[in-house]
């Protein structure tokens, strides 16, 4: 059966089917649409992360050869690089904190945090591992969630771990015996209390993350057999998960 598509979304997608980035504001009292456009040497924008309040976005802005220049995005201040913020080139924006305030992303050193109060944090892997990558955080920034890899011998895949760190940069990979195989973090509450994401050992396997209760994987819709599951967000205190569970929402 067809669903007829509000307006707003209407807009939306054929801003995305355009190539168009931008932040779509819809107050009860009027609609406007930002558009966010990258320099001449890096045309190609993608916003990955917007602030809780809707007022902050950050992203990455790349050229034709792939070389990426993160950028925070309000609505009064409109798009800064972070480059021109103290962060060096070739920085990736993947991410932001709910209150807008700090981005992570991926960098040289691996993963990383910023703030315009507290500048660049480098957020390497523990030893043993590499490829350091942030892209999730808490409402303040001072809890954020990414992952770091190993990399194998006679070609095969790296093998990739969910992992987080603390406000002191602390690194804790969630499921070190790979028992969900390679594992990715989609979200973390406002609060810092829950981690979500999915696992792709086997088929997808939703898990949530808890410091006290440590990896749960989440039970499959309706109790199918099938294997098909993703956290993709969770509420703001931990309490409510939404995702994907065998193609169906």
């Amino acid at each position: 059966m067809k669903t007829q598509l509000s307006k707003s979304a209407s807009l939306l997608l054929l801003a995305a089917f355009s190539g168009v980035v931008g932040v779509f504001n819809s107050p009860a009292s009027a609609q406007s649409f930002d558009l966010i456009v990258g320099a001449p040497a890096t045309p190609f924008t993608s916003i990955r992360g917007l602030s809780a309040d809707g007022l902050h976005a950050a992203g990455q802005n790349s050229g034709a050869v792939g070389f990426a220049q993160a950028f925070i995005w309000s609505r009064p201040e409109g798009v800064r690089r972070l480059s021109d913020l103290g962060v060096p080139s070739l920085y990736s924006g993947l991410g932001i904190s709910g209150n807008g305030q700090v981005v992570v992303g991926a960098g040289v050193g691996g993963g990383y945090r910023w703030s315009q109060a507290g500048g660049l944090q480098t957020l390497p892997p523990p030893v043993g591992y590499v490829g350091a990558s942030t892209s999730s955080a808490n409402n303040d920034g001072s809890f954020v969630g990414g992952q770091v890899q190993i990399n194998r011998p006679q070609g095969l895949p790296p093998a990739y771990f969910a992992t987080t760190w603390d406000s002191e940069g602390t690194p804790t990979i969630l499921d070190p015996n790979r028992n969900l195989g390679d594992s990715f973090i989609n979200a973390i509450s406002r609060d810092g209390s829950t981690v979500v994401g999915y696992g792709r050992g086997g088929g997808l396997q939703a898990f949530k993350w808890t410091q006290a209760g440590g990896i749960q994987v989440l039970p499959n819709l309706l109790g199918t057999s099938d294997n098909y599951n993703e956290a993709c967000a969770v509420s703001g205190n931990g309490q409510f998960i939404v995702g994907i569970s065998n193609d169906r929402s």
